[in-house]
């Protein structure tokens, strides 16, 4: 087939309407722009997808090895330079492969980095290049890196979770931010708003307390210039850094919930979350939201002597719109 030949998915004839399944990404387009845009060659291909594979092309797949000898789907392609077609039509084949064989790329969701009120007409994105293999990065990340100025990519926008709260006018709330890493996305598209002087992250937060973590200053410390600015034009009231592969450390990691646990920080997180009404926006991996969440717990535990009066206002912050997590896992 010719990658340039063009082609529609269609239901099989006899399904109802309640029964049709959504086609996976849209058609009409041409056999090149599925591969390449819809398709996901860079995956490590499970057995019964190779077992489709030879189905539709007799070549020598060792199926059995799989596991060690094929890296991606396009190790396996590669390795059956001499395949023979079997007996069904190319467009047949073209449907097996698409349908069986390769799974179609999912979105890669990425928190937006700069403020509409602050970067009118454009979109920031904070993005960490997922290290794969040698010579071989994520799919997303690696192609986002990969872009120039003046080069088109496909993107789609969705409201972001990290909204104040419903909140008086004559009434402006402490916030508190905690994002490590690239969890700092939203949490910079607020901070800008603020260097700003516009919008309800600057007319109704009293205060900006900034828990960020990263391995070394020297090494992943992102937006390091843009922190200081924003301290010093009183955009940003406290930052707290935790550096996790200090030397001075003797390999003992630090992240943000153990800055958040210091006594003096408990004690301002108490004061602010729990006695002044404040908000908790929380950024990046699970595994670190779970922790911020034990930590918020141990405190409001502490200062309320009952885990249940505890949990029961973590509950009513969620409720309103007061404690915000936007939690991933890794994804390339």
């Amino acid at each position: 087939l010719d990658g340039k030949q063009r082609f529609m998915l269609i239901p099989p004839s006899g399904v109802s309407e309640e029964t049709k399944i959504k086609p996976p990404f849209p058609t009409p387009c041409s056999i090149k722009l599925a591969l390449k845009r819809y398709c996901d060659l860079t995956h490590k291909p499970k057995k019964k997808e190779l077992i489709a594979l030879e189905s539709i092309l007799h070549g020598g797949l060792d199926i059995e090895n799989s596991q060690h000898k094929y890296v991606t789907l396009i190790d396996a392609l590669k390795s059956c330079s001499k395949f023979q077609p079997n007996g069904n039509t190319p467009e047949k084949r073209l449907s097996i492969f698409l349908d069986a064989v390769t799974p179609h790329l999912q979105p890669r969701y990425y928190t937006i980095s700069s403020s509409s009120i602050a970067d009118k007409g454009k979109v920031h994105v904070t993005c960490s290049v997922v290290n794969l293999a040698p010579s071989r990065s994520g799919i997303c990340s690696g192609y986002l890196a990969s872009l120039r100025p003046g080069d088109k990519c496909a993107a789609f926008i969705r409201p972001s979770s990290f909204r104040m709260p419903i909140v008086s006018e004559k009434k402006s709330l402490p916030l508190v931010l905690v994002g490590p890493g690239t969890g700092l996305a939203p949490m910079r598209a607020i901070l800008r708003e603020r260097a700003n002087k516009s919008g309800p992250f600057y007319s109704q937060v009293s205060s900006v307390c900034l828990y960020f973590g990263c391995q070394r200053p020297d090494h992943d410390h992102i937006y390091k210039q843009e922190m200081d600015q924003w301290h010093s034009c009183g955009a940003l009231d406290k930052l707290e850094i935790a550096y996790s592969r200090l030397p001075e450390n003797n390999g003992k990691k630090v992240y943000v919930q153990h800055l958040m646990r210091r006594p003096q920080d408990a004690e301002y997180l108490k004061s602010i979350l729990l006695d002044k009404g404040g908000i908790l926006f929380v950024c990046g991996a699970t595994a670190m939201g779970r922790d911020v969440h034990d930590t918020l717990l141990e405190i409001f535990t502490s200062a309320l002597k009952d885990n249940l009066k505890a949990e029961e206002q973590i509950s009513l912050m969620r409720d309103q719109g007061r404690y915000i997590q936007e939690l991933w896992s890794a994804s390339a």
